[in-house]
């Protein structure tokens, strides 16, 4: 899929350039901006910049994609892991219009360099590397904990020469090797799924998706209601479990809740497919979902997860399938 930046991240003259991002005060309740400064490099730290983020694209990117002729998009809200997707929600998280501004940059653009005397560390978001080798040119994001900030107040010590300890005396940040985001081409890829769930709003809208299936669902009229009183609740108890919400969310833009779904359908496919046959029971001639694993057991249902082979008439269950029509 990436193969052709094989010579970019191959390159001993692809240089690296780098940019904090910074989120900016704001009032209480208003979401605070982003913005963003070059920051100033000495040759050794660009070289060891460049050496290895071109290294872990190389690992984290590129060896993973090889073969691999298209990527899943953010909204298919597939769950494989150690894959790459295409990031494709609008409207775009704060962070992804940062890093298409830092493309925009030419020559003659000015920006202004961190002032490491008057800004504050505390306040840098992330950090975006630019590798260029003059002619393509790779942007990659890394987000910040604050784990990853030294402050000099806090009597912090390094090694020095021979066997001296000596006091820092002024503001460290740590800069890893890993990749969370990148843009190339002008198309923005996630490699860190788990970081923008958590910090750039990748929960919020799997939730909202939530909030919309979650009435489709009952409206199909095949769920025992009997004992959830409060039948819009009926998944409240699988909240805390990311995956599981992915799973209800992505049944949304599926195709069962448009063609719905009736209680003898169901009964045909837990006799043709046995892993649903054990986890799928009935009350009063209706779906039960009295507990976790039968609600687990039915989202999968939901999610078309029932497959025949064409070849062999065997039954499985292929989670993020890939349509063959």
């Amino acid at each position: 899929m990436f193969s052709g930046l094989s010579t970019l991240v191959g390159s001993s003259s692809t240089t690296a350039e780098l940019f904090f991002v910074s989120e900016t005060s704001a009032a209480p309740s208003v979401a605070a901006a982003l913005t963003f400064n070059r920051v100033n490099l000495d040759p050794n730290a660009q070289t060891d910049l460049a050496l290895n983020f071109k290294a872990s694209f190389q690992s984290e990117v590129i060896d993973i994609s090889a073969g691999v002729s298209s990527l899943a998009k953010i909204s298919s809200l597939v769950t494989s892991s150690n894959s790459i997707y295409e990031y494709d929600i609008v409207p775009k998280a704060p962070i992804f219009d940062t890093i298409e501004a830092i493309a925009r940059l030419t020559v003659s653009s000015t920006v202004s360099a961190f002032d490491f005397s008057t800004q504050p560390l505390e306040k840098v978001k992330g950090i975006v590397i630019k590798l260029t080798d003059g002619n393509t040119n790779l942007y990659l994001y890394q987000h910040k904990f604050p784990i990853a900030l030294h402050k000099k107040s806090k009597l912090s010590f390094m090694s020095s020469q021979g066997n001296i300890l000596k006091r820092v005396g002024y503001d460290v940040i740590d800069i890893n090797k890993n990749i969370d985001f990148f843009m190339y081409g002008g198309v923005h890829y996630v490699v860190n799924i788990k970081r923008l769930e958590v910090s750039y709003g990748l929960d919020a809208v799997i939730n909202n998706m939530v909030n919309q299936t979650i009435p489709l669902i009952v409206a199909l009229n095949i769920i025992d209601m009997s004992a959830h009183a409060k039948p819009l609740e009926i998944f409240d108890d699988l909240k805390k479990n990311k995956t599981s919400m992915r799973k209800i969310a992505k049944i949304l833009n599926g195709r069962i809740l448009s063609v719905g779904l009736t209680i003898p359908q169901i009964v045909n496919v837990c006799k043709d497919f046995p892993v649903f046959g054990r986890g799928i029971s009935f009350n009063n001639n209706l779906v039960d979902l009295s507990s976790q694993k039968k609600k687990l057991v039915f989202i999968r249902m939901l999610n078309d997860e029932a497959v025949r082979s064409a070849l062999t008439n065997d039954v499985s269950l292929a989670d993020d399938r890939e349509s063959a029509a």
